[in-house]
């Protein structure tokens, strides 16, 4: 009918839950927990997972910026998986390099449907 009926961020911080950028912040559920370990005090190393869910069955699944997956509107809520390994290395207090790694595992339904 061509109007919007899910939650629009109008300007989300992207990337929102890992670097890869993937997922927007509209008909989501998320599960984000994570771990960081400081082994040195300029050195961090994060881990995290998240567990995605479409908040409605009907709606889309939505990548950055606000871009509907074609064919998502059907199937299981579930979205899938995104793990995540973040490098924090901080030689000094005005200097910083990040480094992530972030593997999306795609859910069954979304594959089927949205290819």
């Amino acid at each position: 009918d061509g109007q919007l009926n899910t939650f629009n961020a109008m300007y989300p911080k992207l990337p929102y839950l890992t670097e890869n950028g993937l997922v927007a912040p509209a008909n989501l559920i998320a599960i984000h927990p994570s771990v960081t370990i400081t082994p040195w005090q300029t050195l961090a190393i994060d881990f995290s997972w998240d567990a995605l869910w479409r908040q409605r069955r009907e709606d889309a699944f939505y990548l950055g910026p606000m871009r509907p997956v074609k064919g998502s509107a059907q199937g299981s809520r579930f979205i899938g998986n995104q793990y995540q390994v973040e490098t924090i290395w901080t030689p000094r207090s005005d200097l910083q390099f990040k480094v992530a790694y972030v593997y999306f595992d795609v859910g069954h339904s979304l594959q089927q449907h949205a290819g």
